[in-house]
């Protein structure tokens, strides 16, 4: 026993000895090595400590980098996350051709200064670990990572920047929230989780737009399902090469983007594009994009019940090696999907029942050469243009384009178009013209052209047209202008050996078979009721079934 001050004075009980402060070692530098020491003394002004370093990540070089430029991983945790750490600088801790070796685990810390890396070897076994963390920026650019990157739920002040980065893990991101950018520009995400996915962002939040651009490249699935993107996401002449167990590429269901969606001259070799539901404020553009993947239900592009505010765009040699889906989309703007190419392997090569489109669709000289077309009840405000398409694939019914029930708001057009199947318009309304002139359609079951109460208040013009087989049906059809059907070859028939069929039909103006028409079969005008005049001037009609031309009832 001693005495003992309390402050009141002295007392009787244990001696305590007064408490001796150890400065931290990074006071002292004792047990750092040379470049840890330089980093020390950099860190406080913001320096680079940096040792020459390659263009591009090259493991066959990094991996000889010994410790004359070796820095341990827990020497940054204690620069980034010690609240007793060294003083830092406002422009962060900064790196160019270091080896970090060791694990670098930052879960859940708040750290204290930006993670700056340029051209660094991560050699550690286990994923660099961010879950969580509070982080005022962080760049990662043209660093090689053994493993990958977990950051589920990270937050960040000043963006991500992976430019050029190779991960050989999997790049996790879900619930992620950063303010500014997220930029994989020329990242190559080499590595993948157990379900296939290379890159996992579901419930991303990101302010200023991502990059996954300029030879970006994935072996695995790219996930952004339910992202919350403001700006522009850009995927242009990015490759993504893997799929995960689902069977698709890039999985963006739901994604809002406030700006427009870029996948111009995308390449997928393996799995779908999945983006059901997903919300597009600006355009949804994909000239020159090759979706050679597929899922296992033979789909290269989902985008059923989209919302696009400025246009969709398939255009510039677009490819799709599977059915492209946009059922109940709602597109703003126009389609253009000219010069476009869909090889369906089943099925349909285009699926977009009850789409809504605020302008146009135009698929001129479009060539389909798997799979037939699917537009019943859809609903476009401004025209359809379809000339000099090529739909040579055809649906289990043997019909090539299927728009039953649709409604076009200003005319259709499918001049010198080719259709290797049954063309569809049966209860379909148009106002404008529908122009078939120099079409070339086939059917193998009946009706190469069925229009059965077809509405169309404007001209329906077969002129110069030929229908090598099948029959053109026009029952109960409603036609305001003229039937035109000058120079026609009608070369088929149905099965009751009729070549048209016009029963019950209704013109308002003209009805004109003339200038060389030609049906091998009989023409059916049975009932019809038309305003205008009626001109059979240089036709030739050829029927086996004895009546060449029906026109009882007519008026």
């Amino acid at each position: 026993m001693g005495l003992t001050d309390t402050g009141d004075g002295l007392v009787d009980g244990p001696a305590t000895l007064p408490r001796i402060e150890q400065p931290p070692a990074w006071r002292t530098r004792r047990g750092y090595h040379r470049p840890e020491r330089d980093l020390l003394t950099k860190v406080a002004t913001g320096e680079w400590l940096e040792f020459a370093a390659e263009e591009g990540p090259d493991l066959t070089v990094m991996r000889d980098w010994g410790p004359e430029r070796t820095v341990r991983a827990g020497v940054l945790y204690q620069v980034l996350a010690d609240p007793d750490g060294p003083p830092v600088h406002a422009k962060g801790l900064r790196l160019r051709g270091v080896r970090i070796t060791g694990p670098l685990n930052l879960e859940y810390a708040q750290l204290r200064c930006p993670l700056i890396l340029d051209a660094c070897y991560l050699d550690a076994p286990e994923p660099v670990n961010l879950h969580g963390a509070k982080v005022p920026g962080l760049a990662m650019t043209r660093c090689y990572l053994t493993t990958g990157l977990a950051a589920e739920g990270i937050e960040v002040k000043q963006g991500i920047d992976l430019t050029g980065s190779v991960l050989h893990g999997p790049l996790i991101l879900s619930g992620a929230d950063i303010t500014g950018r997220l930029d994989c520009s020329g990242a190559q995400l080499k590595g993948r989780d157990d379900s296939g996915n290379a890159l996992v962002a579901d419930d991303l939040k990101v302010s200023a737009g991502i990059q996954c651009n300029d030879g970006f490249t994935a072996a695995g699935a790219v996930r952004l399902n339910s992202a919350d993107i403001a700006g522009n996401v850009d995927f242009t002449e990015a490759r993504l090469a893997g799929r995960n167990d689902e069977g698709v590429a890039l999985w963006a269901d739901g994604i809002r983007v406030k700006g427009s969606l870029l996948f111009e001259r995308l390449i997928v070799t393996a799995g779908a594009v999945r983006m059901v539901g997903a919300d597009i404020a600006v355009q949804l553009n994909c000239p020159g994009a090759k979706l050679a993947g597929r899922d296992d239900d033979g789909i290269a592009f989902a985008i059923d019940f989209i919302k696009v505010g400025a246009g969709l765009f398939l255009n510039g040699d677009f490819v799709a090696e599977g059915t492209v889906c946009l059922s109940e989309a709602n597109v703003t703007g126009d389609i253009v999907g000219a010069g476009a190419r869909f090889a369906a392997t089943q099925g349909y090569a285009l699926v977009a029942m009850r789409i809504r489109v605020e302008g146009n669709i135009n698929l001129g000289e479009t060539q389909i050469v798997g799979g037939a077309v699917n537009i019943r009840g859809a609903d476009i405000k401004g025209s359809l243009s379809l000339s000099s398409a090529k739909i040579l694939g055809r649906d289990d019914d043997g019909d090539a384009l299927v728009a039953d029930f649709s409604s076009i708001g200003s005319g259709a057009f499918l001049r010198n178009v080719v259709v290797g199947g049954g063309l569809r318009l049966a209860e379909a309304g148009l106002v404008g013209d529908l122009d078939l002139s120099g079409g070339h359609f086939e059917s193998a079951r009946g009706a190469a052209v069925f229009g059965a109460r077809l509405k169309v208040d404007g001209d329906l013009l077969l002129t110069g047209g030929i229908v090598e087989s099948g029959c053109v049906d026009l029952v109960g059809a409603e036609i305001r202008g003229m039937l035109r059907c000058t120079n026609v070859k009608f070369s088929g028939s149905n099965q009751d050996g009729a070549a048209l069929v016009g029963r019950q039909m209704r013109l308002g103006g003209d009805l004109l078979l003339d200038g060389n028409c030609v049906a091998h079969g009989q023409v059916d005008l049975y009932e019809m009721q038309v305003a205008g005049d009626v001109k059979f001037g240089g036709v030739t009609i050829g029927s086996i079934t004895g009546c060449a031309l029906d026109v009882g009832r007519a008026r």
